[in-house]
Order: structure tokens, then C-alpha cells, then sequence
């Protein structure tokens, strides 16, 4: 059943209010009101016409157009074709200037572009920040149309970037129309919820397009018959079809003007309808579409011909050219954008295929093979089409060997999701395999575990725990110690990240441990006892965490593998983080790790750099060392998607919130899974908390936190704390006291800095109980203290010491202490040294609140005032309007140009060690690039340092500021 669209051919009818919107969408964007249209229905009732009536006018109107056309892929995939011929096409039409203009705006663009044969594989992280870019430069030269079409069959990638796309579309002169087949989907198909997630977005309107009533259908039979029908044509027309316009097409064309009614050989079913407009077609078409049907998704033309046109039965006699010319004219058949010839409706597909006998329809996959082997590509499409046909032809070896061929090469361009699809169906052909195939293959154990390990880089940890499970009968763990104990130890990765249960997982990472040392000098081995160090530091057994990471990093020096070296240092540095040298350790992981052979190497040892940071108080760096991971593509959904969610906390505790929210929403427009997608969801709630001023609306983000978790299930060195602060911000107070009380002394045991950290918030959850409950909060809060109290290890450090301070002017909050003012004086500065800027200027509101409280109006207005400044440099509209409202309460003006001196610090009295750097560099004249590399951080971080100087040293540029050290007696950096 062909969409009734033809693309352009044939008058749409009705819709009338439909066109009305869709127009209305386009010409908001040029009036600063993006919009996205979901339009959406059954197959064939007319979404890509109703879509193309409207921005063919758009297009003669002075819009660009881009379409971007899904197509249904029988085998193997494309990553990001729809945008590929959406924007290769755009470049077809554009003119020269227009075409270069783009092309020199955003360079890697051609490497998405066939035309441009470049080899370079861009990362998925990167596609989306190409696409982005590409679409931002064509809306400063023109407003845009894009087209997304057919979104039911577009793949993973392109989902992604869609979304992303849509969920910034504020920025620019764009519209998004976007056609989806929505009946038919089968249930949990994956579109289910992406398209669930889609309408929810802010500017996105979603468009039900239901079935033509009677009054339409007669309007379209009287277009397609040229002439008014009778009524009872139009009656039985309408009873047999429903409305929907494909059907009506297909029944009506070729009837005569004066039909009074359909023919009694036509068929209500819908397979006999879809077969009425093949029936029209000679028979060299008929059989021309019969072979298309065997290929089973869109081929060029070149192919289709070359299997057609074979001297082989059943090929076809008549000249291909000719026949295909009749199938496309009938509208069974049509040429795509891509140039790809296919059915108008897939369906027909699959019924012409079952009108071929098995002989005849083996024969033909034995013709695609032969043609497709003649092209001579060594790509994942074509050795997953190489794959079908060799299935179809019942040569289940080469099927099964070209599905892993095609995997590999998936693999090879980080496409993880594709290489899980194509091992999946490698591994549906493994029974009918021959026993030499099989042993050539390697231990079926060994292929689902590798195959677990595909699906779970590609962000499917619940297919990822199937294959372990079924791969575990098939280990014998005396004759393969290595894949044994790669299984075990992938169900703790994959828990780790939400896809299967945790019981008995630290069992299970000894016996791996036990399995392993049977070759005790493998990677495996020391991957095991690495992993092991992570359950049990976990655990709370740190003393063991320690000995095993050590045993681990001797594997690996004996193992000689750089990966295992990177990730036997990572499991020291998540032992040790407060050892002096365990920087240079974690430095030295993700050095290594950048020749491993798989992200989660990279990630890993990322987030031990991180790790030890943050542990310092060096927050902004921790999150540029996050942030430079993400810019350089992690290649793997879950890895990717990890390092993304741990990013965003780190930006959130140095208040860097737009940064962050950028990264969240590209990130919840992949749809994580397992526990990143909470996570990540909790994090944007604060993010929403955080930036929206009080009683504002705020963008469309869900701030409840997730239900039925706890603190310690949410990955990221601040995640818990985040959660924490939901349950707050939610009135639960007693589910949150009752949360810290479980989970402080676990986490304080295996990371004491961060279990200080959930203590501010336990004194926090204490303070907003009523006033007669707060006695019992307190003893709740300080009992939680004590069990905690020496579970941790490691020096004090600025971070540690900072929230020691804020905890006790919390708990000084609470217990109305008459010392409130020296409490978060004591805090303020502690807080700016650490780099803790959202604490420190709530820190500072809360100062101005204790002095307003002692009537010492006058000190009060400095912090006051730095705290607002603060939150408006960050973006922080919470913290600014509830600033705004204690100044007001108290009538002291923010602006005020004096304050008096006994309560204004010396300028320059708080800079932190790295800030007096930074001054000594600019002293001495040098660019931001220079103090970059002198001092191993990025320019993004120095830029951060620079603007701190200039507010704590009152100047307002490095020449100013560069004058002031020498003032003060400062030295030049070396």
C-alpha cells in the first residue's frame, strides 16, 4: 500500500486544517518561534503529501528545504543515511555559493557525505555537533524545513541527533515536520518511547492525522476518477478503504469515470488490495517487482538490474529499463531521494514474495550474491546484505560468516548498536551451521560473550545480560578460563550500569578471579582481579579493595598490555585517591588507555583522573578532563553516556550550568539506559531547580527525583548529593533522612569526602523539618555522623575541610546557635578555596540571613551583593531570586555602590594556590594557550581561573589584574 503521496503526485484533499498548521509552524520559525510537527498516522493515510503540499510552497518561497527520507533496511544498516540525503541533497539543489558556504562553515560535514569518498568515521558524539552546526549555518542564510520521513524506520543514530536537534530548536530559523507510521509497531519497540519522549518537548506539536470521513474521500475519488463520482461509488469506496487514502488510491485509479460501484472481484482484505495495483502491471514488471521484493530493502538501480536483467531463471526477458519504467509509472514502485528503487508501500514486499515458490526465491538470493559480490564493497551494509542473500540461498556458513564480517566492520567505526544487530542475527544461524563453520568460529561462549559485550557498549544492557546467560551452559571453565571468567565479570560491568541484578555479584567476581589465575599472566586475569578491587571497595572492604588492586597492577606489569596496565592503575587510583602520587597513576591510565581496544578503557581511566581531582578540590579540572572525553567521542553509548552523567555533576558543583545542561540534553536524547538513565534524568531536574528563578515554570523537565532508588545508585563523585537535594526540593524530608541514614557510612566508608558531602545534606533534611521535630532530626543526623566517623581514609583537603564547615553552619541553622554569623563566615572562604562557587554564594546568602537576623543590616549587604553577582555569572536564577528576595525583605539594594570597609575582606585575600598561578603567568604577560600548557589544564579552565581573579581583586581585565599583583608585592609566574 503506497503512502498516498507519490511524493508530489495527485491533489491532497481535506486536510484543510492540518496544511493550516503545518504552515503555521514554518512561519513562526521566521518570526523567532521554532516549532517541530510530529505528524503521524497509519500507513498510507497520507502523512509525506499532506507534509510535501505544504513546504513545496515553502520551498518556492525562499525556505531551504532538506528531506531527509528513512528507509526500512532489511539487513545491516546505515548509520545517519537519512541525514546524509538530506543534506546531500540539499547540496544537489543549492547553488554553488550557497553549497560552498556550508561546506567551509563546517568542514566535517563531507565526511558524512558519500560524494565526498572521504574514509574518516565521525563519532556519534561528533555527528550530533555536525549536524547541529550545519543546520545553525543554513538558518543564518535562510530559514529552514527539515523533513524527517518515515521515522519508523530510521536508525538508532539518527533518532539521536533528531532529538537533539528538537530539543534546542530556540536558537534559530527552523522547522522540524517529521512523518511517522505509528500503527503496526510491535509492543516495546523502541520508537514507543522516543516518540513518547518527543511530544514532551518544548515547540513540539504532534499531529494525529486520522482517516478521511465521507465527505473527503468523495473529493479524493473525484480527483483520482477526474469527474464527480456517484454516490454510491463513494459510499462503498469509503466502507471498504475506512478513509484511508492509499487504499481509496489503489481501489479507484483505474476505474472509469462512470463507475457506479467497485468491481466484485475486488478484495477487503488488505494483502488482496495491496495485490490489485501489482495485478496491473505486465508481466515482465510483475516480475521485475518480485525479484525487488527478494532484495528486501531499497537497491540501486545498478543492482536491480544486474539481478534482473541475468540470464538465469527467473530473470526478466523484457529489457530492464522498460519494465522498471512501467512499475514506477503504475505507482508500485518508486525511485527514493537516495535513488534507490522500492515498493511506495514495503508491505508489497513481503506479499510478493510469499507468490514466489522457495526454489525461485533461493535462486534469486543466489543471483543478489553473485551481483553484489561483483561490486566488490567491504562495508557493514554490504556484508550485511551479502549475509541476507547467502541466508535466503540457504548457505547458512557464508551467512553466518559475512553477519560477523559486517559486525567487525561496525565494530571498527564504534557503530555498537549496528555490530549487536548484526551478531544477534549471526547467532540465529549458529544451529544450522556446519560443525567445520562452527570450529572455525571459535567457542560459541566466547562469540556471546564478545556479542554481550557489543550490546552493552551499545547501550542495550538488558540483550547484553541474555547473551551472558545464555552463553554461561556453554562454558567449561577448566578448558576456557579466559571466556569463564569474561562472563562472570561482564554481569558486574553490565549491573553496574542497571542491566541485570546485583545479588551475588561479588561472588561471582571471585570465582572470575579464581577461574583467571589459571593463566594468571593474561588480560583477563587482570581484568578480574582489577574489577574485584571495585566490588569489594564498594563493598566497604577497602583494606582487601587496596591488596587486590595491587595484585592486579603486578598482572598487569607481567601481562605487558597496555589496556590492562590502564586498567589495573584505575583500580590503585579508586583505592588510593589520596595518595600523592595518584595523579601521576591516573594520568598515566588514560595515557594508556588511548591505544586499548575498547572505550570502556578510556572512560575507566577518565574517571579515575576524575576521581583524584575531585578528591583535591579541583573541580573545574575534573570536569574538563570529563569534558575533553565526551569532545573526543567515547564511541559507545554506555561508556559515552557514563562519562556524560558524571561531567554534568562535576559542572553542576562549580557552577557551570549551562555546560552542563548542554551536555544532559544531548545526552536524554539518546535514551540511556540501565542506571544512567535516571541519573541523568535527576541531574537535569537539578539543573532545572537550579536555574529557574522561584515560582517560574522553568523548561519542561520532571524535578521529582527518580522513584525507587537510592542515593548511592546514582553514578557520578556528586550524584548522590544530587539526589539527595530532589528529595528536598520534593518535601520528602523524612525519605531523605531515612536515605542518609542507610547510605552515609557505606559510602563514607569507600569514599569519606563525598560522605561528607551527604552529611551537609543530612543537616540540610534536618532544618526543613518542623520546628518540633527538628530535636529528633538532629540526633538522627549527628547519630548518622558518628557511625560513619572513621570509615573513610585519606589527609584532609580543601573539599573535606569545606564541607566540614558547611555542615556545622547547617547544623547551626537548625539549632538556631547564636554563633550563625562566625558559622558560615568560617564557611565562605573555605568554600571559595575548594572551588565549591554554587555552595559559596548560597553560603553567602545564608551569611547575609544570619546577619540580618543579629539587625547588622550594613555588613550584611557585601555578601549579600557577592552572592547575587555570583548567581547571575552562573546562571544560577534560583539562588539569584531568592537573593533578590532577602534584599528585598530587608530592603538593602543590591546595587549599592559603598559598603562599608569593616566587613569587606581585602581584595585578594581568598584567592585560591591555582588562582595565585594563574596571577604569577599573567603577570608575566603570557596568553591563555601558555598558562595552559605551563600548568597541564585546558584555556576553557584558565579562562574560569581569570575570571575569579578579576572578581576577587575588584579589576576588570588581566592588565588591570597583572597591575594589582605587582601592587600587592606578587611574583611573576615561571
Amino acid at each position: 500500500m503506497a503512502e498516498a503521496v507519490g511524493g508530489r503526485g495527485g491533489p491532497i484533499c481535506g486536510r484543510k486544517a492540518e496544511q493550516e498548521l503545518l504552515r503555521r509552524a514554518i512561519r513562526s520559525s521566521v518570526k523567532g518561534a521554532p516549532a517541530a510537527v510530529l505528524v503521524r498516522g497509519e500507513a498510507g493515510i497520507g502523512k509525506t503529501r499532506l507534509v510535501s503540499s505544504v513546504v513545496d510552497r515553502a520551498g518556492v518561497g525562499g525556505f531551504a528545504v532538506l528531506w531527509a527520507r528513512c528507509l526500512r533496511l532489511g539487513s545491516g544498516t546505515a548509520p545517519y543515511l537519512p541525514l546524509v540525503t538530506a543534506f546531500q541533497g540539499w547540496l544537489d539543489r543549492c547553488g554553488p555559493v550557497e553549497a560552498r558556504g556550508l561546506l567551509d562553515a563546517v568542514p566535517d560535514l563531507d565526511a558524512l557525505l558519500p560524494a565526498a569518498r572521504r574514509s574518516q568515521q565521525l563519532p556519534p558524539g561528533r555527528v550530533l555537533q555536525v549536524v547541529d552546526r550545519a543546520l545553525g549555518h543554513l538558518t543564518t542564510v535562510r530559514p529552514v524545513v527539515l523533513v524527517v520521513d518515515d521515522l519508523q524506520w530510521a536508525d538508532a543514530g539518527s533518532l539521536d541527533v533528531l532529538a537533539y536537534v528538537v530539543s534546542d530548536l530556540d536558537r534559530r530559523a527552523l522547522t522540524v515536520l517529521a512523518t511517522c507510521r505509528d500503527v503496526g509497531l510491535s509492543d516495546g519497540h523502541p520508537l514507543h518511547g522516543w516518540l513518547a519522549d518527543l511530544v514532551r518537548m518544548p515547540g513540539v506539536v504532534d499531529l494525529p492525522l486520522a482517516r478521511l470521513d465521507e465527505d473527503e474521500t468523495a473529493e479524493q475519488v473525484a480527483a483520482l476518477l477526474g469527474d464527480v463520482p456517484r454516490r454510491s461509488l463513494v459510499a462503498q469506496v469509503w466502507a471498504s478503504t475506512g478513509g484511508n487514502p492509499s487504499l481509496t488510491e489503489l481501489l479507484v485509479r483505474d476505474l472509469p469515470p462512470s463507475a457506479v460501484r467497485l468491481p466484485p472481484e475486488l478484495p477487503a482484505a488488505l494483502r488482496t488490495t495491496l495485490m490489485a495495483g501489482w495485478h496491473t502491471l505486465s508481466p515482465e514488471a510483475r516480475r521485475l517487482t518480485q525479484v525487488l521484493a527478494v532484495a528486501g530493502r531499497p537497491v540501486a538501480p545498478e543492482v536491480l538490474g544486474g539481478v534482473a536483467g541475468r540470464p538465469v531463471p527467473p530473470a526478466v526477458p523484457e529489457p530492464f529499463v522498460e519494465a522498471l519504467h512501467e512499475a514506477t509509472a503504475a505507482g508500485v514502485v518508486e525511485v527514493e531521494r537516495s535513488g534507490g528503487i522500492w515498493f511506495r508501500h514495503p508491505l508489497l514486499a513481503e506479499v510478493l514474495d510469499s507468490t514466489l515458490l522457495p526454489e525461485e526465491v533461493a535462486g534469486l538470493h543466489r543471483v543478489f550474491v553473485d551481483v553484489l559480490r561483483g561490486g566488490g564493497g567491504s562495508d557493514a551494509g554490504t556484508y550485511g546484505d551479502l549475509a541476507r542473500h547467502y541466508a535466503g540461498a540457504g548457505l547458512h556458513d557464508d551467512a553466518f560468516r559475512h553477519y560477523l564480517l559486517a559486525g567487525d566492520r561496525a565494530v571498527e567505526v564504534r557503530a555498537y548498536p549496528e555490530a549487536w544487530a548484526l551478531r544477534r542475527r549471526a547467532w540465529g544461524l549458529w544451529p544450522r551451521t556446519s560443525p567445520g563453520c562452527r570450529v572455525r568460529a571459535g567457542p560459541p561462549a566466547a562469540l556471546l560473550a564478545e556479542s554481550a559485550r557489543i550490546a552493552w557498549l551499545g547501550g542495550d544492557p538488558a540483550s547484553a545480560v541474555e547473551a551472558l546467560e545464555a552463553a554461561w551452559p556453554l562454558v567449561v571453565p577448566e578448558r576456557d578460563p579466559v571466556t569463564a571468567s569474561r562472563v562472570l565479570r561482564l554481569r558486574w560491568q553490565i549491573a553496574g550500569t542497571g542491566g541485570g541484578p546485583r545479588a551475588g555479584l561479588l561472588a561471582q567476581l571471585r570465582e572470575a578471579m579464581r577461574i583467571s589465575a589459571a593463566v594468571p599472566d593474561s588480560e583477563e586475569h587482570v581484568l578480574a582481579l582489577a574489577d574485584l578491587s571495585d566490588a569489594e571497595l564498594w563493598s566497604g572492604d577497602r583494606a582487601a579493595a587496596t591488596e587486590r588492586a595491587g595484585e592486579a597492577l603486578a598482572a598487569a606489569r607481567r601481562c605487558g598490555h597496555r589496556s590492562a596496565r590502564s586498567y589495573a592503575l584505575a583500580a590503585v587510583v579508586h583505592t588510593r585517591a589520596d595518595h600523592l602520587e595518584a595523579e601521576q597513576w591516573a594520568s598515566e591510565a588514560v595515557r594508556l588507555a588511548g591505544g586499548a581496544r575498547g572505550p570502556e578503557y578510556v572512560g575507566r581511566a577518565r574517571l579515575a583522573l576524575a576521581q583524584v581531582l575531585d578528591r583535591q578540590g579541583r573541580y573545574v579540572e575534573a570536569a574538563d578532563v570529563l569534558v575533553r572525553g565526551l569532545a573526543g567521542g567515547a564511541g559507545s553509548d554506555s561508556v559515552t553516556a557514563l562519562l556524560a552523567t558524571v561531567a554534568a555533576t562535576e559542572l553542576l558543583v562549580v557552577g557551570r550550568l549551562e555546560e552542563a545542561a548542554a551536555i544532559l540534553r544531548e545526552l536524554l536524547a539518546s535514551r540511556p539506559d540501565g542506571v544512567v538513565g535516571p541519573a541523568a534524568r535527576e541531574t537535569a531536574a537539578v539543573v532545572s531547580l537550579r536555574t529557574c528563578r522561584p515560582g517560574s515554570a522553568g523548561p519542561d523537565v520532571d524535578r521529582r527525583p527518580e522513584p525507587g532508588r537510592d542515593l548511592d545508585e546514582h553514578p557520578g563523585l556528586h550524584g548522590p548529593a544530587l539526589h539527595a537535594e530532589l528529595l528536598l526540593a520534593a518535601g520528602s524530608v523524612e525519605e531523605a533522612l531515612d536515605a542518609l541514614e542507610r547510605t552515609v557510612p557505606r559510602l563514607a566508608a569507600a569514599d569519606a569526602a563525598h560522605g561528607d558531602e551527604l552529611m551537609v545534606w543530612a543537616a540540610r533534611a534536618a532544618a526543613a523539618l518542623p520546628p518540633e521535630e527538628r530535636r529528633r532530626g538532629i540526633e538522627r543526623v549527628l547519630a548518622t555522623r558518628e557511625r560513619a566517623s572513621g570509615r573513610g581514609s585519606g589527609e584532609p583537603t580543601p573539599c573535606r575541610t569545606a564541607a566540614a564547615a558547611l555542615f556545622e553552619a547547617e547544623l547551626g541553622r537548625c539549632l538556631g546557635s547564636p554563633d550563625a554569623v562566625e558559622r558560615w563566615a568560617r564557611a565562605v572562604p573555605l568554600l571559595d578555596r575548594a572551588g565549591l562557587r554554587y555552595d559559596a554564594a548560597d553560603a553567602r546568602r545564608s551569611l547575609a540571613e544570619a546577619l540580618l537576623a543579629q539587625r547588622r543590616r550594613r555588613e550584611a549587604v557585601v555578601p549579600l551583593r557577592d552572592a547575587h553577582a555570583a548567581a547571575r555569572e552562573m546562571g544560577a536564577g534560583r539562588l539569584e531570586g531568592e537573593v533578590e528576595a532577602v534584599a528585598h525583605a530587608a530592603r538593602l539594594p543590591l546595587d549599592a555602590a559603598e559598603e562599608p570597609e569593616a566587613v569587606r575582606p581585602a581584595r585578594g585575600s581568598d584567592l585560591t594556590p591555582r588562582e595565585h598561578e594563574v596571577l604569577g603567568h599573567l603577570m608575566s604577560g603570557r596568553t591563555y594557550s601558555e598558562i595552559a600548557e605551563a600548568l597541564f589544564i585546558s584555556e576553557k579552565t584558565v579562562s574560569v581561573h581569570v575570571s575569579n581573579l578579576l572578581r576577587k581583586t575588584g579589576t576588570t581585565s588581566r592588565v588591570e589584574a597583572a597591575a594589582w599583583g605587582r601592587s600587592n608585592g606578587r611574583e611573576p609566574g615561571g
